[in-house]
């Protein structure tokens, strides 16, 4: 059979062409200290090769029929001191592109509509999430019988960022890969691979991206979850004002607590083992935990590990804990503006593991929530002899380190990691899914008749080729940042249909809400009573297989999950009345009290039905 080859292109570029003959433009550059550089490739001995300022950049390929690996090494020739990221590009023309799929979680900048044409992407322009550590840095394009995907293959260190280009006709697929050293002259420096691949099928070219394992030592309970959201700044009383609705909440069917943070300087730490005044006392906290232990509830506590506040004590008295600027001042977090704690500093690693193991003696806690541990800058502090990357990539051990060290007090206890993507999954007990702002935006869209219900199954039917069997994941439509960075439409028919998604999909999560970011669920009682009745319909456990029922023919805005029992929402703005194809048993409505008819679906507006087919 064919192999993929790679062969010249116009003016000094490369194509990458599949068997069958369609093709890919490739094109690369680096980035060190001095700049961007690139140039024109020569053919050479084993590859492709720039000869730049700073160095020799060469492309190599390895292909077989259904694939091809390509690499990019750069050799330091020149003066730069700092190498900083190398950058892809591969382009096709749009006709030949087709539908594109960009698996995953969006951002509203990002978001692209399952199957969307290149012509819908009028001079769209992105970089999205990071991979590994915030998606999987997945493309698949292609039409019925030729799926195109392109992949990274990740490395130890691995940081991608993926984007997207449509300009003049051509469709554009960028990854920038960093791989930030302090380099000498005579170091290589090799990039993450990239896999490009053709399948016959959309679903084998998605799953080819599913690489992850699930951590070892998950205990059971995390499938059977129900998780209240709680801030004690939003109640009366701090945590003493939560802790007296504890009853309330476990009669709606929550058993988890995560609970947002109660120490010094909040989201911009100070001191992890003192408490907020504004929360309570320390004394507080405990009764909190006795409290929901005697009905039953577990609680989490937040975690906060991308930096401290520049008042911390540990920024005085442990400068190893710390990243620093090549000039050596400390660097600063690129989005919280904390003072950056070092993740490739083995002393952090243990102050960290210190705190965990703390708050299992001293509180009975079952574990935390972990904030922001998505991927950072290098530290190119003069005294560090490790590479520089390894401070910007190596949370996930810093959370693996943790966990080992709370497990060790309390065997129940878990890690739940805010940050979604496969580097996570082998350190992690169970990860939330969507972007804080993917809910409130895909329901903007849909109120707009950009994209309707059918869309969103299809987001949460590519999801689930993407994950590994057994891993954890939490829904939720609303969490704190949705009002704090994006915007909450409120508790309308079609959010609450979602919910009901979610809580057949994965673990339900729900905020208590935000008295200064309304509404709050507490505004409306029906908002808490449809809960109740999701979570008493829901499976008792998540544990088991699920799948997203096809019903694009029945009504594009529906959208059905089977477990061992069904949940089929209208997702709409209009009413959805059509003959279900196969009979319903035990069919109940969740969003009226009203008996429906087993026969034939009529959905409201956002209207929820749950039953079993038989």
């Amino acid at each position: 059979m064919t192999s993929w080859i790679l062969e010249s292109g116009p003016a000094g570029s490369v194509v990458l062409r599949n068997p069958d003959g369609k093709s890919l433009s490739v094109s690369a550059r680096v980035e060190t200290s001095a700049g961007w550089e690139s140039g024109p490739w020569i053919a050479g001995a084993g590859g492709w090769v720039q000869r730049l300022p700073s160095g020799i950049l060469r492309l190599e390929s390895e292909s077989d029929a259904s694939g091809a690996e390509l690499r990019l090494s750069w050799y330091h020739t020149g003066s730069a001191e700092r190498f900083l990221r190398f950058e892809w590009r591969l382009s096709a023309r749009g006709e030949e592109a087709g539908r594109l799929w960009i698996p995953g979680p969006w951002w509203p900048s990002t978001y692209v509509r399952p199957g969307a044409l290149a012509e819908e992407l009028p001079s769209r322009t992105f970089w999205g999430h990071n991979a590994p550590d915030a998606g999987w840095g997945l493309a698949v394009f292609g039409e019925a019988g030729r799926f195109h995907s392109i992949r990274p293959a990740f490395l130890a260190d691995s940081s991608l960022r993926f984007g997207l280009e449509w300009d003049g006709g051509i469709m554009t697929f960028k990854w920038s890969d960093d791989r930030a050293r302090v380099s000498a002259i005579g170091d290589l420096i090799s990039s993450t691979p990239l896999l490009v691949a053709l399948d016959p099928d959309l679903d084998t070219a998605i799953r080819r991206a599913q690489t992850s394992v699930v951590a070892e030592g998950t205990p059971a309970w995390p499938a059977e979850a129900v998780i209240l959201e709680a801030y004690p700044a939003f109640y009366p009383g701090g945590i003493s004002g939560l802790t007296d609705r504890l009853d309330e909440y476990r009669d709606i069917g929550f058993n988890t607590i995560y609970l947002m943070p109660h120490w010094l300087g909040g989201y911009m730490p100070i001191d992890f083992r003192q408490m907020d005044p504004a929360a309570g006392s320390a004394d507080d906290l405990r009764r909190l935990m006795t409290e929901a232990r005697r009905r039953g509830m577990r609680v989490l506590f937040d975690l906060v590990i991308h930096g401290l506040s520049p008042e911390s004590d540990w920024v005085q008295d442990c400068p190893d804990l710390f990243a620093r600027e090549a000039d050596g001042s400390l660097m600063r977090h690129p989005t919280w503006k904390s003072v950056s704690t070092d993740w490739g500093s083995p002393a952090y690693r243990r102050e960290m593991a210190d705190l965990a193991a703390w708050h299992a003696q001293e509180f009975g806690f079952f574990g935390y929530r972990v904030d922001a541990a998505g991927f950072k800058g290098p530290n190119w502090d003069p005294a560090n002899l490790r590479p520089a990357g390894e401070m910007g990539t190596l949370s996930p051990m810093v959370v693996e380190e943790m966990r080992r060290a709370m497990q060790e007090v309390e065997p129940e206890a878990i890690m739940l990691n805010e940050i979604f993507g496969p580097g996570f999954f082998p350190h992690v007990d169970a990860s939330h899914d969507n972007q804080t702002e993917a809910v409130p935006f895909f329901l903007e869209e849909l109120a707009a008749g950009r994209v309707r219900g059918g869309d969103y199954a299809e987001h949460l039917r590519m999801l689930k080729l993407l994950l590994p069997a057994g891993h954890v994941r939490v829904f939720y439509g609303r969490n704190h940042d949705a009002s704090w960075f994006y915007r909450f439409g409120g508790y309308t028919p079609q959010f609450m249909a979602l919910e009901a998604v979610h809580a057949w999909v994965g673990v339900p999560e729900v905020f208590g809400g935000d008295p200064n970011h309304g509404p709050s669920p507490d505004d409306r009682p029906g908002v808490w009573e449809t809960y109740r009745r999701i979570f008493a319909a829901r499976p008792g456990s998540v544990a088991g297989d699920w799948e997203v029922l096809d019903l694009a023919d029945a009504h594009p805005d529906l959208i059905g999950v089977r477990r061992d029992s069904v949940v089929i929402v209208n997702a709409g703005h209009g009413e959805v009345d059509i003959d279900w194809p196969v009979r319903l048993t035990e069919v109940h409505r969740l969003d009226a009290l009203e008996a429906p008819d087993a026969e034939r679906l009529r959905l409201p507006p956002g209207g929820i039905l749950t039953g079993r087919l038989s």
